[in-house]
């Protein structure tokens, strides 16, 4: 622990502990597979560049209206799952009789 400064009020210290990333570990599942849906998704682009529907596609999405459209949707779809992971958590807190820990849980 860093000593507290001079000034300082007794028992204060500036020791601040790194940030963790505990929410990023427990959905780093879900963070690997849309990676890999996105990768698989660039591939079969190249792959298969002969369909013309591909350019109907790209037209649509590129608009400058539809961008935050095409954002929104993975933010959608990742909060979507945030939520439902929750629910089910919380649930099955509930159902072994820990209700009381479900609010400190989200306040972590």
């Amino acid at each position: 622990m860093a000593p507290s400064p001079s000034w300082a009020p007794p028992g204060l210290t500036t020791h601040v502990p790194a940030p963790t990333f505990a929410a990023m570990k427990r959905h780093r599942v879900f963070i690997v597979i849309s990676c890999a849906v996105c990768v698989s998704g660039v591939l079969s682009w190249l792959l298969s560049q002969r369909w013309a529907g591909w350019e109907e596609i790209y037209k649509l999405v590129s608009k400058g209206d539809n961008m935050p459209i095409v954002g929104l949707i993975p933010l959608t779809i990742f909060f979507t799952y945030l939520a439902l992971s929750e629910a089910l958590r919380h649930d099955e807190l509930i159902r072994q009789g820990r209700e009381d820990e479900i609010l400190d849980e989200m306040n972590r």
